[in-house]
C-alpha cells in the first residue's frame, strides 16, 4: 500500500492519529510525503485519518498481513487478463448477434408490410377496373356515346389484356 497516495486521495483529511500521537497535515506542497514519513517513523499498527473536526474518515491497519495478500491479489496476472479478454469478447459477440437478430426481424416485418400493401393495391386496382368496365357496359347498354368513358374503358381493357398476357 502506498501510504502517500492513500493520504492524498482521502478528501477532507487534516490529521492522522497514530496510536496516542497525532500527525497534522501542513499546508506545504509535500504535506502528504511529510505525513507519510512521520507515520513510518512512528511505526503504528493502525492509523485513523481525521477531518478538521477530529471525526474519523478512514481507518487503516498498516501491519495486517491480509492487506498485503489483498494487495497482491489486486495485481493482474496474464492468465486472468486473457480470461477477462475472452469473457469480454464473448459478451461482444452475443451483443452483435442480438443486434443482427433484431435487424433481421425488423427487415422481415417491413418486407411483410410491403407485400401486404402490394396485395391491397392489386385488389384495389382490380376492383377499380371492374367498376369502370361495369360502368362502360351500363353506358353501352343504354346506348350512350360518352367519349371520355369510351377512352377510359379502352385504356382499362388494354391494361387488363396486357396484364393477362404477361406484360406490365
Amino acid at each position: 500500500m502506498n501510504l502517500k497516495e492513500v493520504l492524498r486521495r482521502t478528501d477532507g483529511l487534516r490529521a492522522i492519529r497514530c496510536g496516542d500521537d497525532v500527525v497534522r497535515l501542513t499546508n506545504s506542497r509535500g504535506r502528504y510525503a511529510e505525513a507519510a514519513r512521520a507515520i513510518t517513523a512512528l511505526d503504528p499498527d493502525r492509523i485513523e485519518l481525521l477531518d478538521e473536526n477530529g471525526a474519523v474518515l478512514r481507518v487503516l491497519n498498516l501491519h495486517d498481513e491480509d492487506d498485503e495478500d489483498s494487495a497482491r491479489a489486486n495485481v493482474a496476472d496474464p492468465d486472468s487478463l486473457a480470461a477477462l479478454a475472452r469473457v469480454l469478447g464473448d459478451i461482444a459477440d452475443r451483443a452483435a448477434m442480438r443486434h443482427a437478430q433484431a435487424y433481421q426481424a425488423a427487415f422481415e416485418a417491413q418486407t411483410g408490410l410491403v407485400r401486404l400493401i402490394a396485395e391491397r393495391l392489386g385488389s384495389l386496382e382490380r376492383a377499380w377496373q371492374r367498376v369502370i368496365l361495369a360502368e362502360y357496359e351500363r353506358a353501352q347498354s343504354q346506348g350512350g356515346e360518352d367519349a371520355t368513358l369510351d377512352s377510359l374503358a379502352q385504356s382499362v381493357i388494354s391494361l387488363a389484356a396486357a396484364k393477362q398476357g404477361g406484360g406490365k
